[in-house]
């Protein structure tokens, strides 16, 4: 749960850093995909306790990121069915994560009401896609090497 705590705190940081709209960072997310294979059975309570304190610090919508943190929960289980673990995979689940996490992020902000255009949304996933995969290459290879306990 720390590192949970650690990349919400980064997801902070960089927004104050970065100028953001609805579609913040997803350094949370990323992390949440790599604790999925050390954690599998307590996963769902991870997600849904990091959708509620996403929501609360950083949403302006209640329970938005909680819905999307449980589609995703559902879209990182079948990511790892019969993927190999290496770096290729990686930078695959990281780009499918980021693009699915933008997309429903984006979807559920229009149906809710707010407006956005198609070009934020592919602005959102450019600028957040190279930090994403170089922010997950690096736990990756912490936890791989046990620098980390998962």
């Amino acid at each position: 749960m720390i590192y949970i705590i650690i990349s919400i705190m980064l997801d902070g940081l960089l927004s104050k850093i970065i100028p953001v709209n609805i579609l913040s960072p997803t350094l949370t997310v990323i992390t949440l995909l790599l604790m999925y294979p050390k954690c599998k059975n307590n996963f769902f309570k991870y997600i849904f306790i990091t959708g509620i304190i996403y929501d609360l610090l950083y949403s302006d919508i209640l329970f938005l990121n909680l819905l999307i943190f449980i589609l995703l929960y559902y879209i990182i289980e079948y990511l790892y069915i019969d993927i190999l673990d290496n770096t290729l995979s990686l930078i695959y689940r990281v780009s499918i994560i980021t693009l699915l996490y933008r997309l429903l992020s984006y979807i559920l902000a229009i149906f809710l009401g707010s407006s956005f255009n198609l070009l934020d949304l592919y602005m959102s996933i450019i600028n957040s896609a190279f930090i994403n995969i170089i922010y997950g290459y690096i736990w990756y290879n912490l936890i791989k090497k046990n620098y980390l306990k998962v």
